[in-house]
């Protein structure tokens, strides 16, 4: 169909940026959930470019797909599955050999156009790293694109690559990563036999049988004769004869890159010897790690727990880069725990003065106290040291996996202050933004664990405090006619006593010399112009009548299960404009003898007592 979208596939290393450029690139239009079958999380994302739509399935990040784990078995079998029409494989510029390995490994799995992006580009520059990317295009036989997704660069350039590998579906050259002679030997023994069922992934899909993965057969097996089948097994057991004694463990090695480094260790003695300690992957249902040393060629296995050890204090080591988040550019939040979620939009008029309203699970406007709490919490949030990148074993280590909250944010595009390496105060643009944070459980009595981009953080609690406690329940305004201090432009109140109609005008207050007032604290000086019920009134009638207005407090919740009747009159209404332009309506019906309950915009959650109206009206209709 036309309209249908076209599946990308987003694939790619741990820790390279890929939430930052799947949140880029699609932005707020995400569904998330778990890979059939499975605890894994699983997110799509949408996007549209030169008038065609894009679905981006974002795997789980994995260094293999020689699977080890759940993780690497999803994102395989998906790349595997034909269903994506394309595959965008990130790599980290600041260490692009260690995201090669996977790289090749997909060019070989996935029978689709690829596009490569090199990410942390700008990463890559502090660390005096240049890369030359069309000389990796041409090596790897698919187009590449440099990015750096946090600030936006490049991202026009990969919208464009993407939709040219779906619309043209170029064939890309032949890239084989050169295994041991014994396994290449024995490919070429098995591959003959696969062609004609997987075509140009049958080299990827011979290496599996040579694994005693049935990888092949569960993805051909039913469209497979049973004397091809038969065939396919006899040829399996005479490659497996040229491998010789690369069997088990050790051609897992060899496929796999086990020994690829994770990390480096130079370790320094009180004599001045050193050694190097090169720390590979995790030995396959075991609790060690591969590991070489200096001076010998061999392979050894150490306790995971020493390259654990190495892994995170290297992390804890390096500088966390914050989210940019702005108390005046966050519009909306949601809280998400076991038993629900709260939504909330959150604006400001400019002058100062916060407002929200509660959207989920009801809608109600929130306490303006409440609402600059909230965005004073959020501006304020920081990660503290990174623990680990957040596969599926650190999120049922550190609680994620059911956590206390899930936090998501949007942050409208716009300029913010921030504080150059010269301590100078600069403005900064920043673009629009979805994020999203995981919090864990309690880490003693300072510190909860916290997920985000891709890794795992310790942040300190006293930050968490304010959004732990934000409930509906606690967010909800008990004022409701109080608006946080924005200038009101029209009053209505219909009551029993009569009907009050008040208006105000502003008008900047200007000097002689023509400058424009201002107070002791810089604010501008108006003057006001008021009416009451359409004659001239004093401008002290306004403050008055907004001081009541603001003092309307709720006496308390009102019972389960009632609802506005909707074939009553309410007894009273209040109808508060202000100068930019939103509008509060709060109508009160009968409760009982001494209450009214109390609906803002038809909801009803509070009740006051029944001489409320006769407070805020007093004298004004003398």
């Amino acid at each position: 169909m036309p309209n249908e979208a076209h599946i990308i596939a987003l694939a790619g290393n741990p820790n390279v940026g890929k939430s930052t450029v799947f949140n880029a690139l699609t932005g707020l239009r995400q569904h998330t959930g778990n890979w059939p079958g499975k605890t894994v999380a699983a997110a799509r994302g949408d996007l549209t470019y030169g008038g065609e739509r894009f679905t981006l399935v974002d795997l789980p990040g994995t260094y293999s797909l020689f699977p080890n784990s759940a993780e690497e078995e999803i994102a395989r079998d998906y790349l595997c599955s034909g269903e994506a029409e394309a595959v965008l494989i990130l790599t980290d510029a600041t260490c692009l050999e260690r995201s090669l390995n996977l790289v090749l490994q997909t060019l070989e799995a996935a029978d689709v156009p690829a596009v490569v992006c090199v990410n942390l580009l700008d990463e890559a520059a502090k660390k005096g790293i240049a890369l030359d990317l069309p000389a990796l295009s041409r090596a790897l036989g698919v187009p590449v694109v440099g990015t750096a997704a946090s600030c936006g660069e490049g991202l026009d350039e990969l919208h464009a690559a993407l939709a040219a590998a779906v619309r043209e579906k170029p064939r890309r050259r032949e890239t084989a990563v050169e295994y041991p002679r014994a396994v290449e030997r024995a490919v070429r023994v098995l591959e003959p036999a696969l062609a004609p069922f997987a075509r140009e992934q049958s080299r990827f899909y011979a290496l599996r049988l040579l694994e005693d993965d049935a990888l092949f057969f569960t993805r051909f097996g039913a469209d497979l004769p049973a004397l091809a089948a038969e065939r396919i097994g006899e040829v399996c057991v005479r490659a497996r004869a040229e491998l010789g004694e690369l069997t088990g463990d050790a051609l897992r090695d060899a496929l796999v890159g086990a020994l690829s480094d994770r990390a480096t260790a130079l370790v320094r003695y009180q004599d001045g010897t050193e050694m190097t300690l090169d720390l590979g992957g995790d030995v396959p249902t075991t609790s060690y790690s591969y590991f070489r040393w200096s001076g010998d060629d061999g392979v050894y296995m150490c306790d995971s727990g020493l390259t654990d050890a190495l892994l995170t204090t290297a992390t804890r080591l390096l500088p966390v880069e914050q989210p940019t988040l702005s108390k005046d550019l966050i519009d909306q939040v949601t809280l998400s725990r076991a038993d629900g979620e709260t939504a909330v939009l959150l604006s400001n008029d400019g002058d100062g003065h916060y407002t929200g309203l509660l959207v989920e699970p009801y809608q109600y406007p929130v306490d303006p106290e409440q609402a600059e709490a909230l965005l004073t919490a959020l501006s304020s949030f920081r990660l503290g040291t990174r623990e680990a990148e957040a596969n599926a074993e650190i999120r049922a280590q550190y609680g994620l996996d059911d956590p206390e909250l899930t936090l998501w944010i949007h942050q409208a595009a716009g300029t913010v202050g921030q504080v150059d390496e010269n301590g100078q105060l600069a403005a900064v643009e920043v673009r629009e933004q979805a994020l999203r944070f995981v919090i864990g459980r309690a880490e003693g009595e300072v510190f909860y664990t916290c997920e985000y981009a891709g890794s795992c953080y310790l942040v300190s609690r006293f930050l968490l405090e304010t959004l732990l406690a934000a409930t509906p329940d606690t967010l909800v305004a008990r004022q409701p006619a109080d608006l946080g201090g924005a200038a009101l432009s029209d009053i209505l109140i219909e009551s029993p006593l009569g009907d009050v109609h008040v208006t105000a005008q502003y008008t900047e207050r200007v000097l002689p010399n023509n400058d424009i007032e201002t107070d002791a604290e810089g604010n501008t000086v108006y003057d006001t112009a008021v009416t009451l019920n359409g004659e001239e009134a004093d401008a002290e009638l306004l403050t008055t009548l907004t001081t009541r207005l603001n003092a309307l407090t709720a006496s308390g919740d009102l019972p389960d299960g009632w609802t506005v009747p909707e074939d009553e009159a309410p007894r009273w209404r209040i109808v508060l404009t202000t100068v930019g332009g939103a509008t509060r309506e709060i109508a009160a019906y009968r409760l009982d003898a001494f209450s009214d309950a109390l609906a803002v915009h038809g909801v009803a959650i509070h009740y006051v007592h029944e001489e409320a109206i006769d407070l805020i009206l007093a004298d004004l209709l003398d």
